[in-house]
């Protein structure tokens, strides 16, 4: 009911609206297709290795693909993601503080 890919006579439904208050139900794909938890977990990680692949490569494509590969997983289980974690540094990070 939530989902505006619904067909308009679903959400806009006032027996069904009662009946069925909208909420986000964990699981359900683009496609209103369910997945299960151990699923997307591995989708995901899946992704984070396709995302080190195009690293090593300079693929942005793979990149590319495997970013959004990940953002969907992410928005089927938002638990499963951890903060930032469609964010892949393009360089490796350096934490010790600068010389002079």
């Amino acid at each position: 009911m939530i989902n505006e890919a619904a067909p308009d006579e679903f959400r806009e439904d006032p027996a069904l609206k009662l009946a069925f208050p909208a909420k986000k139900l964990l699981g359900l794909d683009e496609y209103f297709c369910w997945r299960s938890i151990e699923e997307v977990a591995q989708w995901r990680e899946n992704a984070l290795d396709m995302i080190r692949q195009g690293q090593e490569d300079e693929n942005v494509h793979l990149l590319r693909g495997a970013t959004e590969d990940l953002a969907a997983a992410d928005k089927i289980y938002p638990t499963l993601a951890t903060p930032l974690s469609n964010v892949v540094p393009l360089t490796p990070r350096i934490d010790a503080p600068v010389s002079t």
